[in-house]
């Protein structure tokens, strides 16, 4: 080799069996592969990569190229490109930080921009989202051990949904939607990184029934309905019931889902500045949705929309208004601060989505409207279909409702009490179309023109009054309409004027931590000397007893903390009713009939399986704590446990020391065998002398703890001075 080569040549270093390495000027490390064609062939095919474990891959690959009998350097060359260049293999784990990263970086592209793509398709709308589609994903691909993306073969596409669909149990839309979502991954990369047989033979992978579902199907047989018949929408007076279930501020949630057919997202992010009043109507502007901590656009462009709100809803929404943001639509001016979202919580802090959705489910079980109830699940979600189902069958709807009044008995103009009349309100029904539930849904509009105008020869011929209106304001009065009507009977009963509206929701007082008998449980746990998670544990139902005590959940509120500094997060505190404290810090002092056993000396093994409390508490030897603290299992109060320690393991004990002098934990198991301690865990026998050992060696580590007892060199037991002086009833404790 010359010098000029060997100056801009790089050196090769053999480091294992076919594998050369050699460093760049940069300072890269590269290795080349050298291997032969086929069998016996002095012909050398050869390959540069990037890492030493990617080198030797491809010299065991090669040598499973020539076992098969095929050309190591014509499959090598099938891994190029179109642009003929090599295909790069992409390691499973860096496509999904590399594809992370991209989403953080365009994170503020707007809603439904795929990364890297710019184009609208199934991606997600939250760098929250992909990261837990990438895990997911992740764990399986790991699983089917696809190391690298071009191992993410036609069949491998085949093992991960049948991996999704048998043996986690995903239903055929998660299925759909975890395959569509790597589908749009794998797009963004370049065309010689992507899987052989990408996309074409990739897309025709669909999903399939699962064999065992991770959610049980719906129960058509619950709601009347047939095999494959979806779940249909919450009756109106049930979702009213939901509502008034729930606390007052929360029912407006409930409100905007059921009569303006709102998305969970719409609700919580709407804005003061999107609330304006016109025409003596209050309307809504949707354009923001809220996830769990961040505002974002709406779903889609149709979901942009202005929908005015039903007058029966009007009035709770401005005394939302004024009661929660000390601002009042109707005055004319604008909100004090115009991107202040409009729903709070209880007591006038954010809201999160969680606690309302928690509140909801809370509110289902109480009223029996859960999936084993009704057949499938209600959420906030579904409860916007309450809207929808009502505005697609208006004209049957109206129908019925005329055909329920009885001109005998309620009179001919019964609806004058409603602010209508039966042909009115027959043209208003007529007026609210199909096409009116796209609109308040956000979805996108088919069939009738915007303007709903009719054809020529229909003008003609019929009124025009009845087809030229605004569909949608038509609709939010005639929805308004439905909720008193459906509401007639409640509202004749309960004495209320027909012209009733959905109440003005208060905002409950803020108490100090302390007024009234409420106490924050974090503060009564330090002072008490309580774990914060043994009272957590009881509030939300990991723990039991609280809620069995009181028949249900745990009585919480908000309250304002006394040491609170500005800048230190939060001023609320989650406060518990001090007698319940009480109760629940006298329940956590109790000792349970394990730590009692083990007090007295009894092994694991027989406070575990046999029924040696029940011995106890039926000879009269121990007294259990009184109701409600032993209700599920016998409790003892800390000072009935040392009473029982006293005089069935410390008197005895003692008195013998004293009397026998030192003596090893075998004799005085045998001399104290009639002592009630010393009877088999069922109380009807006498224990086995080594039993009888284990037994008193551990009554005298516990007295040795107490300084009553000391051991001698031998494995003897005596009594200390202490202890005498214990026994005298002359202690210095």
């Amino acid at each position: 080799m010359s010098k000029s080569q060997s100056k801009t040549e790089p050196q090769w270093t053999r480091v294992g069996k076919g594998i050369y390495k050699t460093k760049n000027k940069g300072g890269t490390v590269r290795y080349q592969v050298r291997v032969a064609y086929a069998t016996n062939s002095a012909n050398k095919a050869k390959l540069t990569v990037d890492t030493l474990d990617e080198a030797q891959r491809r010299v065991r690959e090669a040598a499973r190229i020539r076992k098969e009998g095929k050309n190591v350097r014509d499959v090598w060359d099938t891994e190029k490109g179109r642009d003929g260049k090599r295909r790069k293999r992409v390691p499973i784990g860096t496509f999904f930080e590399e594809y992370l990263k991209d989403c953080e970086e365009r994170e503020d592209i707007g809603d439904k921009k795929l990364p890297s793509k710019g184009g609208p398709g199934p991606a997600l709308r939250s760098t929250k989202s992909h990261k837990s589609r990438c895990r997911t994903l992740f764990g399986y691909l790991e699983k089917l051990k696809v190391g690298h993306l071009d191992d993410l073969t036609p069949e491998k596409f085949v093992a991960l949904r049948d991996e999704m669909a048998h043996e986690t149990g995903y239903a055929e839309k998660t299925q759909a939607s975890l395959l569509g979502h790597l589908m749009v991954m794998i797009k963004t990369r370049k065309q010689h990184e992507l899987p052989p047989g990408f996309p074409h033979e990739h897309s025709r992978v669909k999903a399939v029934p699962p064999a065992e579902p991770l959610t049980p199907p719906d129960d058509p047989s619950k709601w009347g309905g047939h095999e494959f018949d979806a779940f249909p929408a919450l009756p109106l007076l049930d979702a009213f019931r939901l509502a008034e279930d729930l606390a007052p501020p929360r029912r407006l949630v409930v409100y905007l889902a059921t009569l303006m057919g709102l998305r969970p997202g719409e609700i919580f992010g709407l804005q003061l500045g999107e609330i304006s009043y016109e025409e003596d109507r209050v309307s809504l502007n949707i354009k923001t949705s809220r996830g769990d901590k961040q505002n974002a656009y709406v779903k889609t462009k149709n979901s942009n929309r202005i929908l005015p709100v039903p007058p029966v809803l009007q009035d709770a929404l401005v005394g939302y208004c004024t009661e929660f943001h000390d601002w009042d639509p109707l005055s004319g001016s604008n909100p004090p601060e115009k991107d202040a979202l409009l729903i709070l919580g209880l007591h006038g802090v954010r809201e999160a989505t969680q606690t309302c959705g928690g509140a909801i489910m809370n509110a289902l079980k109480r009223l029996e409207m859960t999936k084993e109830h009704l057949g499938g699940a209600v959420h906030l979600q579904h409860l916007r279909r309450t809207c929808l189902s009502y505005i697609q069958n208006a004209s049957e709807l109206t129908s019925y409702m005329l055909e329920e009044f009885n001109p005998d008995e309620d009179g001919p103009d019964v609806l004058e009490d409603y602010g209508t009349t039966q042909l009115s309100f027959t043209r208003l029904g007529m007026r609210v179309t199909p096409k009116s539930a796209s609109k308040y849904a956000g979805h996108s509009e088919q069939g009738e023109s915007s303007d709903r105008r009719a054809e020529r020869v229909t003008l003609h011929h019929y009124n025009r009054r009845v087809l030229r209106a605004d569909p949608v304001r038509d609709t939010s009065d005639w929805l308004s309409l439905m909720v008193k009507l459906e509401k007639r009977a409640e509202l004749i009963e309960a004495g209320e004027e027909p012209d009733w509206s959905i109440p003005v929701a208060k905002k409950e007082q803020f108490l100090t931590d302390g007024d009234e008998d409420w106490v924050s449980y974090l503060r009564f746990a330090d002072e008490n000397d309580l774990s914060r998670r043994q009272i957590e544990n009881a509030m939300y139902g990991r723990s039991a007893w609280l809620q069995t005590v009181l028949g249900g959940p745990v009585p919480t509120r908000k309250v304002l903390s006394l040491d609170h500094q500005l800048g230190g997060g939060s001023p609320f505190r989650t406060a518990l009713r001090l007698e319940d404290l009480e109760m629940l810090r006298t329940y956590l002092t109790t000792f349970r009939p394990n730590d009692l056993c083990g007090r007295l000396g009894f092994s694991e093994c027989d406070s575990r399986v046999g029924s040696v409390t029940d011995y106890m508490v039926a000879q009269g030897l121990v007294t259990p704590a009184e109701q409600p603290y032993s209700n599920s299992g016998y409790r003892f109060h800390p000072e009935e446990v040392d009473r029982a320690h006293e005089a069935l393991v410390v008197q005895p004990f003692l008195r013998q020391l004293l009397t026998g002098g030192a003596q090893p934990p075998r004799t005085l198991g045998l001399k104290l065998n009639d002592e009630p301690i010393f009877r088999t865990r069922y109380g009807d026998g006498k224990r086995r002398p080594d039993q009888l050992a284990e037994q008193a060696e551990r009554c005298l580590e516990g007295l040795e703890a107490a300084g009553l007892v000391e051991e001698l060199r031998n494995g003897s037991w005596k009594i200390t001075d202490q202890g005498q002086k214990h026994l005298e009833g002359d202690s210095n404790e």
